[in-house]
């Protein structure tokens, strides 16, 4: 009965040009997210380019209440996210930012701290974000996940690697090579178009990823041009089509 008025009420509006859909307070992204969390249970997420902790509290906001391990280099973002992390019992944060190899590079600040990167900045990225401009730079130590995988991952867990690296995403996933065939999951920013000197683009990374064996489940935009009204990056999930070699 109170669909069938529902139905009748939006009909009757919509005759004076007037539409009315369902609240969602929840993005669809978040939505999304938090279904394949709930359907493939990982047991420990990899969180690369952690910033303050926001995809962690979003994780804790989806329901997941297993094991995250965070890793985020620039020291002012590590802090708060050192932080949060320790006020929660299964939240561990290393200081360091993940590459193909071990040793030291520049990092550049960004105004709005989330787009500090590894890589110099574009344009296009600039003129789209003006917050997201450097204001400084700083050296930051380098480290690959396979060096660290084998401590970080218990055996027997179900491993889900989320990589949000500002132009840094292929250089996670080749220091990664060797602990692919362990993660089951995927999330990772890719961009469209060049957004940071030198990162390789969607269509790369796609390929990477699926001739690694992973296929896509979703994707969902990131970052659009408001001038162009073109689309610049996604988020992008895949799972492999046989969930992976479980961690041991």
């Amino acid at each position: 009965m109170l669909r069938s008025a529902g139905r009748l009420a939006r009909h009757a509006l919509r005759r004076f040009g007037i539409d009315v859909a369902r609240y969602e307070p929840v993005p669809p992204h978040l939505r999304r997210r938090a279904r394949l969390l709930s359907r493939f249970a990982p047991s420990v997420v990899l969180d690369v380019g952690a910033n303050s902790g926001i995809y962690g509290r979003e994780l804790r906001a989806c329901g997941y209440a297993g094991r995250i391990v965070s890793f985020e280099p620039l020291p002012s973002a590590f802090e708060a996210l050192s932080g949060v992390a320790a006020a929660d019992g299964a939240w561990e944060a290393h200081p360091v930012a993940l590459s193909s190899t071990e040793g030291e590079r520049t990092l550049f600040r960004s105004g709005n701290s989330w787009s500090s990167s590894l890589h110099d900045m574009d344009e296009r990225h600039l003129r789209v974000a003006p917050d997201s401009a450097y204001v400084g730079a700083e050296a930051v130590k380098t480290i690959t996940l396979d060096s660290l995988f084998g401590r970080l991952v218990r055996p027997g867990e179900r491993a889900w690697l989320k990589i949000d690296t500002q132009g840094h995403e292929d250089a996670v996933l080749a220091g990664a090579a060797a602990s692919l065939p362990r993660i089951e999951t995927v999330e990772i920013e890719m961009s469209l178009l060049p957004l940071y000197a030198g990162q390789v683009l969607f269509p790369e990374l796609y390929a990477w990823l699926t001739d690694a064996g992973f296929t896509c489940l979703d994707l969902q935009p990131n970052l659009l041009d408001p001038q162009s009204e073109e689309l610049l990056a996604v988020d992008g999930i895949f799972r492999r089509a046989d969930g992976g070699t479980r961690a041991g």
